[in-house]
């Protein structure tokens, strides 16, 4: 053996433990700069079903995701998405049955990575023959229309739809069922329904699909030939009170059916229908009151035989202006008071029939100096006047009062006798 290949061999251990640092050095450095993750991943993963043969159908729906933990670079998992990962179940000759099938793990697009764990690990399948059907859309509906109305027959768009789904499912389908309700309706209705599938005890059958789902209802709604809707127009006799006037006149209900055995009456019919004379002669209030209404011999109303009639009655509002003196209160004896201004403008406003009544003289600003000494204050003014329903505003709403000591009073002379 030559010289280097012996020394090689006599130091075979120390080359060894060399490589295996330097190694460890290396692999320290690249996972500090590119740290392992191990976690699970954050999204769901689907679940992609092959190979399933044609005319088959599964039972139901099934699983559709899954859920992994991975273990890899941090670099890998910065570009790591949902779409690099996949669940795949291959189903090649599978037929009709019940399988529990053990789902292998994910492949992934994108190196390095290890697979630590995954769910689920087995799928159950019902697998059956796929079937299809087709069906009359049958219209359930409810409730009646409106007093003096009658539908006519319910059509449906489409008339007919389609059913597929698993053989046993669709067997059971006795009726495709769209249902509307028509309660208290006047007008035709048109309406897009979502469809059901039934059983023959009237169950819902889910797990099938129904193409279209939706139909389109329509169903006229047509007044009856011995009926008829009328308006309801109120007859007001006289005027309120002088300073009132009518605010509001309401009828309920507005609109009444009635009724004839004679087609050719209801026919001849106006559109509306007059109360007996309501009247408001000399009235300050609101006016309620039952009133029937004026209709010929051979047509009668249907359900209440009267209407309820509201006349709202509200008062006139004007306004006046009047200007009045400054009055004091509780100004302490020994002291004057000077306002500036010393009068104010008031500006009422009100019914006018109170407003007609009222003087100048009931009305009065006082500025309110109770407890007050020597010295100038801003007073804002009250006005005082006996009518509860006017409104008042004042000009200026400040006062300036300015006290001080009253002047003593000069004696009279006393003539000499």
């Amino acid at each position: 053996m030559s010289g280097w290949l012996h020394s090689f061999w006599d130091n075979k251990g120390t080359l060894l433990l060399a490589f295996i640092l330097a190694l460890t050095v290396w692999v320290t450095s690249i996972n500090a700069d590119d740290p392992i993750r191990e976690d699970l991943f954050p999204t769901s993963i689907p679940i992609e079903y092959e190979n399933l043969a044609e005319g088959l159908i599964f039972v139901g729906q099934p699983q559709s995701e899954g859920y992994v933990r991975l273990r890899a670079p941090n670099h890998v998992w910065e570009q790591l998405s949902s779409e690099d990962i996949h669940f795949r179940l291959d189903l090649t000759g599978f037929e009709t049955g019940n399988y529990k099938i053990m789902l292998n793990p994910p492949a992934v697009d994108l190196k390095p990575v290890r697979i630590i764990d995954y769910d689920p690990k087995q799928i159950n399948l019902t697998i059956e023959p796929k079937l299809t059907k087709k069906l009359p859309v049958q219209i359930l509906v409810s409730g009646e229309p409106a007093l003096g109305y009658e539908t006519q027959k319910a059509l449906s768009d489409p008339q007919e739809v389609s059913l597929l789904g698993p053989a046993s499912f669709i067997q059971r389908v006795s009726e495709v069922q769209a249902e509307v309700s028509i309660n208290g309706r006047r007008l035709d209705l048109e309406q897009n329904v979502p469809l059901v599938a039934l059983d023959k005890d009237g169950a819902h059958v889910s797990g099938i699909q129904i193409e279209p789902d939706h139909a389109i209802i329509s169903i006229s709604i047509q007044q009856s030939e011995r009926y008829r809707l009328v308006a309801v127009i109120p007859s007001i006799k006289g005027q309120p009170d002088s300073g009132y006037r009518i605010t509001k006149i309401d009828v309920i209900p507005d609109q009444v059916i009635v009724f004839s055995s004679d087609p050719q009456a209801l026919e001849a019919l106006e559109g509306y229908a007059e109360t007996e004379e309501i009247d408001i002669s000399g009235a300050t209030d609101q006016v309620e009151i039952r009133a029937s209404l004026n209709l010929a011999e051979d047509i009668a109303l249907v359900g209440d035989q009267s209407v309820l009639v509201r006349v709202d009655i509200a008062p006139i509002i004007n306004s006046m202006t009047i200007t009045r003196p400054i009055e004091f209160q509780g100004l302490e004896s020994g002291l004057a008071a000077v306002p500036s201004p010393d009068s104010v403008t008031i500006f009422l406003s009100g019914p006018m029939a109170t407003l007609e009544q009222l003087q100048p003289e009931d009305v009065r600003v006082v500025l309110d100096l109770i407890g007050l000494d020597i010295g100038t204050y801003q007073i804002e003014p009250q006005v005082i006047f006996p009518p509860t329903d006017v409104e008042s505003t004042i000009m200026p709403t400040i006062i300036e009062v300015t006290i001080t000591k009253a002047q003593p009073a000069t004696p009279t002379p006393v003539p000499t006798p």
